[in-house]
């Protein structure tokens, strides 16, 4: 399957991606926008910026990551990763999909600073 590639914003020429892109730029969307802010998703966003030197401890954002990104029906089942960065201002995830479908998982890696975020998909 395809769709619309909607990251970082939605395509103005509508390009078309593969369904595991799409994946990720779902998943990758809800941990940037505030909680609320996603167009017909009153219940949905978890900005990790905002996380960012806080005292909030790993197990809370590990909860609220996994809470988001299993939140599409393309997603079964997800793994979050913390690599320490060393620096309370940075924040680097590797995040496993497991799709419903049984295709291979998705890997993201996320590097988020104060300043902008990061994004590989593998």
């Amino acid at each position: 399957m395809t769709d619309v590639s909607t990251y970082p914003d939605l395509d103005p020429t509508f390009a078309w991606v593969s369904e595991t892109v799409s994946i990720g730029q779902c998943a990758v969307r809800r941990l940037e926008t505030e909680f609320g802010q996603l167009i017909g998703c009153p219940e949905e966003g978890f900005p990790l910026v905002d996380y960012l030197g806080s005292s909030m401890v790993w197990q809370a954002v590990r909860a609220g990551v996994l809470d988001q990104v299993t939140r599409d029906e393309r997603v079964d089942d997800a793994k979050v990763f913390r690599d320490d960065l060393g620096a309370a201002d940075a924040l680097s995830l590797r995040i496993v999909l497991e799709r419903a479908d049984g295709m291979q998982p998705i890997r993201l890696t996320l590097s988020i600073d104060a300043v902008s975020a990061e994004v590989l998909v593998a």
